[in-house]
């Protein structure tokens, strides 16, 4: 059932119950446990996940005994004094990461617009007042009716809170909306509750990409679940926002997001290690590369500049061409049949005014490429600079002497390095000269892939 038809559905009933977790809160988790190891990786609080995941089990189950539910308080209690401090963590950590669905939000408002009724019901060990705060925070207020099982010690999952719910309410009509399939359909059918699951957006999103669960379950890992589930909640939030996505939508969002914001990341932690406090993105590769470093590192300054093949040629003179003369025609589409050599002192001068604009340290400048090549950006502007500098490239052909490469491999082809400037380059044709302010001169058309 889609959103549509739910918005139809909720005006037949007079009271519609909302599940949190999974449903109007998400996690950027595969696992809502792995919070536990996040706080246990970053706190550098060893033995940390074990503690927290026994004694979630061990009061989980005195619980049940009781016909209750147990609370985060309780928890800690079972655990060695040197992990109480992480309590607070513990919920610091959830309010950070816990993002709102816009769906499930959206069918809230709307069922807020038809004046009818709106409960929250949860099955969850912590407070009231930290739910209902980190709800407010997230767009979901008013409610008229708030069931939390660590408060009323009735759980969903056995059906007694569905019954305190309807003792409240009275013989009227009403819906319910979760994810959990025992917890959130069978149990409130079993009260007679119509009931409508919403599969966790992690299920949602292996749906849509299936390499995602291979991924994940092949080596399970914090990493890979903070990766799957931050990308299942962004996944979710694009479609809502773009309901006619189209396969390329898909492409760039699973492949150049995750390529994107993984390369640059690691370039900044080696822009630290190295001392380098200024990245120059070569055009048209760099594009989007420059826009997610701006934003994940802005301290580090970034600029975008061009060095177009043909000035590669004219700078470096005839020998950049020797043994590449088809290369350069086929895959780069330009013209090498004229006397490059009658071009250098020209485009010395032209491109020399323009690289130096950017005010290169060498010490403490590197160059941020695609692929690298007999025509790399990096082999034109030392030789205008004079001197050896650092380059970082997607992907390198071998180890570069002055520089590093996030992916080696002796097999990068042609369709690899199309690809990843489909993903990261600017969207304008090739360039084919530099004017002499410094301007780019690009092609009329663009060639056929």
């Amino acid at each position: 059932m889609n959103i549509n038809d739910i918005m139809k559905l909720v005006s037949e009933f007079d009271i519609i119950s909302f599940d949190v977790f999974d449903t109007l809160l998400l996690r950027p988790y595969v696992k809502p446990t792995d919070v536990w190891r996040d706080i246990e990786e970053r706190e550098g609080a060893k033995g940390f996940f074990d503690a927290r995941q026994k004694a979630d089990w061990e009061t989980f189950y005195a619980a049940t005994e009781r016909g209750g539910e147990h609370t985060i308080g309780e928890a800690y209690t079972l655990m060695e004094k040197k992990w109480n401090g992480l309590k607070k963590k513990e919920l610091e950590y959830e309010w950070r990461s816990l993002v709102g669905n816009p769906e499930m939000i959206y069918i809230w408002n709307h069922v807020g617009r038809l004046g009818k009724k709106r409960v929250i019901i949860s099955d969850m060990y912590v407070d009231e007042d930290w739910l209902k705060r980190i709800l407010r925070h997230n767009g979901i207020d008013e409610w008229d009716g708030f069931y939390l099982s660590s408060m009323v010690q009735k759980r969903k999952s056995t059906g007694e809170l569905y019954k305190v719910l309807k003792q409240d309410f009275g013989d009227v009509k009403y819906l319910h909306l979760g994810d959990n399939e025992l917890s959130d359909v069978q149990k409130a059918e079993e009260n007679g509750i119509v009931a409508v699951r919403f599969p966790r957006v992690i299920d949602c999103v292996y749906g849509e990409f299936p390499f995602l669960r291979k991924f994940y379950e092949a080596r399970a890992s914090l990493n890979r679940s903070r990766l799957v589930g931050a990308l299942a909640i962004g996944w979710n939030n694009y479609k809502y926002e773009h309901p006619d996505f189209t396969f390329w939508n898909k492409i760039g969002f699973m492949f150049g997001g995750v390529l994107g914001y993984s390369y640059v990341r690691w370039i900044v932690a080696r822009c630290k290690a190295l001392g380098i406090s200024h990245l120059m993105f070569v055009g048209r590769d760099g594009y989007i590369l420059q826009k997610i470093a701006m934003i994940i590192c802005p301290e580090i300054k970034s600029d975008y500049f061009y060095a177009p093949r043909t000035i590669s040629v004219r700078v470096i003179g005839p020998s950049a061409i020797n043994g590449y003369e088809d290369v350069a025609k086929d895959r780069h589409g330009f013209a090498c049949e004229y006397n490059v050599a009658n071009d250098v002192e020209r485009a010395r001068i032209v491109y020399g005014e323009y690289i130096a604009k950017f005010n290169i340290d060498p010490n403490h400048t590197a160059l941020v490429d695609g692929m690298s090549s007999q025509f790399s950006a990096q082999r034109t502007v030392q030789e205008i600079v004079g001197q050896k500098l650092f380059t970082f490239y997607l992907m390198a052909y071998s180890r570069p002497i002055t520089g590093e490469g996030y992916i080696y491999s002796e097999g990068c082809s042609v369709r690899w390095q199309s690809f990843s400037e489909y993903l990261f380059g600017a969207p304008v044709a090739p360039i084919v000269d530099m004017t002499s302010g410094g301007g780019a001169v690009f092609k009329k058309d663009v060639e056929p892939v």
